[in-house]
Order: structure tokens, then sequence, then C-alpha cells
């Protein structure tokens, strides 16, 4: 069981983990819902908190809505439905759900005051034993606890949309979390089905968020300096990029490559590399017209008129053959071992 530093996951914690028999998720919009399905599966008890009973429903709703898809396709027997409904509870008391509560998942909007103050509450609701995690990556797991006693129990757990179907979860440390606390997360989250890695620096964006957001930006000078066109550059992260890197991530193919021939190779490339500290024009300006993807019908892309849920639910299907496509050639990773 991966740990930290790839490493096998401690005993204590891979026990601390399976003895976690109540959790609370704060949030019940689509990411809250969807933890407490995960979470549920793996034999918790869950409560779900929010703000108000309309709230709480529509959570709930959401919540039968994730093991209904996760039952057509065909990632959950029918049969486990119900056991699983039986564990979930809602409630607008946070002091209700907090009692002997073990793991407390944050799992609200990106909004750090929002973020901090619900901290500052479940830190003193419950005891020091108790984990408290965030879903942000937005935000340092620092600044997230900033305003609570004890930071050295606050660890970042991010999910990726749609997150039910990535296996994938960060786990991410403060300023203060400590070794123990890490691993016990990493170690709940595999219980709960999850591969995990861990970013050992407080910093906002963990790991593949940074590397997403690169990329992106990247995509956003190519388009707007004309070099290709959407559908183009779009065609190229697929085909080019995306293609191989189930088989070799960013690392290990400059290994295969040569670390000489990058080196010389990128001394032309790096210069010429987008570097802004801020969004954009070419995104900032979508954004100021209210051209902001799917949801409002144009983003790059032009989806008027286009039926999206059903676009939707082909690639949570197609998603989910990728996975299985390529699940046996992760155990390769098994043999990389960091050169000093």
């Amino acid at each position: 069981m991966s740990g930290l530093d790839g490493k096998q996951t401690s005993s204590s914690a891979a026990i601390a983990a399976n003895n976690i028999s109540k959790a609370v998720v704060v949030g019940g919009g689509l990411m809250g819902a969807g933890l407490v399905v995960i979470i549920a599966r793996a034999g918790c008890h869950v409560y779900m908190v929010d703000i108000n009973e309309a709230m709480l429903e529509r959570g709930m709703q959401r919540v039968r809505e994730n093991l209904d898809m996760l039952v057509s396709l065909g990632k959950l027997p029918k049969e486990e439905v119900e056991p699983i409904l039986a564990r979930v509870k809602a409630t607008t008391s946070a002091s209700q759900a907090a009692d002997g509560v073990q793991f407390v998942m944050e799992a609200v909007s990106e909004n750090l005051p929002l973020k901090q103050a619900i901290f500052e509450e479940w830190d003193r609701l419950t005891p020091p034993t108790t984990i408290l995690a965030t879903n942000s990556t937005g935000f340092s797991v620092g600044d997230v606890a900033q305003k609570t006693r004890h930071p050295e129990r606050v660890v970042g757990s991010h999910f990726f949309t749609p997150h039910l179907i990535v296996p994938l979860v960060e786990i991410g440390y403060g300023l203060a979390t400590t070794d123990e606390v890490v691993e016990t997360t990493v170690a709940f989250w595999r219980r709960c089905g999850k591969d995990t890695v861990v970013c050992r620096k407080n910093q906002p964006g963990f790991l593949v968020n940074r590397l997403q957001a690169a990329l992106a930006r990247e995509a956003m000078s190519l388009l707007a300096n004309g070099a290709a066109s959407a559908v183009d550059i779009e065609k190229a992260t697929r085909m080019g990029l995306g293609l191989r890197l189930p088989l070799w991530g960013m690392l290990e193919q400059r290994d295969w490559s040569g670390l000489d021939v990058h080196c010389a190779g990128m001394a032309s490339v790096y210069p010429t590399l987008e570097t802004s500290k801020v969004p954009l024009p070419v995104l900032a300006e979508r954004v100021a017209r209210g051209q902001i993807g799917v949801k409002a019908g144009k983003g790059f892309f032009d989806w008027t008129g286009k039926d999206v849920e059903a676009i939707r639910q082909k690639k949570q299907w197609q998603l989910l053959q990728l996975i299985d496509t390529v699940e046996h050639l992760m155990a390769d990773m098994e043999e990389l071992e960091e050169a000093e």
C-alpha cells in the first residue's frame, strides 16, 4: 500500500484507517454527494452536513443518482444500494454530526474565508485525533488550516471529476501536517478503493493541477498567438501527448528520450514558453462575456444545440473503458525507483 514517497504505508496507519467507522462530509453539492458514496461504500457511516434542509434534500438526491449511475455502469451491484444508503444520514447540525466522528471531509465552494470558518468550527467540535481533510487545491492546506488550533491534523484530499470514476486522490501536506495524519489518510482512501499520490509541499494546486495548469496555459497561448486552431490543439493533446502518458509520464519519458537530448532541445524551446502570472486575455475575455464553457453553451468550443448530458454520459463510459484498458499497464509503476 503506497504511502509517503511511494513506500509502503505503515501497519499502524493502515490499522487506524480501518478503524474509521464514522465520517462527515461537509457540503452536499456534486463533489460532496460523490464523496458520501465513496466513503459509505467502504463500510463507514457518513453524515452529510449542509446549511439548510433544501440543500440536504438535493444532496441526498445526488447520492441516490450517483448510486444509480454506478449500477447502470456495472460498477455497483444493485443489491448494495440500500445497505449503502442505510449508512448515510443528513443534518444541518455540525455538533450532532461531530459526535464520535473520526474523519471529516470538506467539499464546499472555493472560498477561502468559508473554508477557514468550517475548519475552525470542526477543529473546535472534534478531538485532536480526528482528521480534517479539504478537497481544495486552489488554496494551500496551510491557508485552509490557518484558524485552527490543531493544524497538524489538517490534510489535503483532492479528487478529480468525475470523482466516482477517476481512481486517483492527491494527498497534500499543510505547514504542520504530521506524517501520521498523511499516512492514515492515504490508507483510508486506499480502503475506499482509490489510488493516491502525496504532495510533500504546502502549495496550491498540489501536483496534478499544477501540471495541468502549465499545459493549459501553454495551450491557450498557442491559440491566442495563432499557432494552431483550438481543434488542432485538442487533437495534439489527445493523440500526441495523451496517448503516451499512461506508459510514460513527464519524467520517465525524458529518461527514455535521453536527458541530454531533452536538455539540448529545450534550450531553444524554454525561452519561448508562456510565463504569464495572470490568466491570459484569451481566457479572461471569454469569462468576462459569459463564454465560460459547456454550462453556458460556449467556451473555447461551441456547445449550443448539443445534448451535453448525452455527451457527458458517453465520456463517462469512454473513461471507464479507458481505465479498464490501461489499469493493468500501471503495474510497471512498481518498477520505478527514484535516482539519487
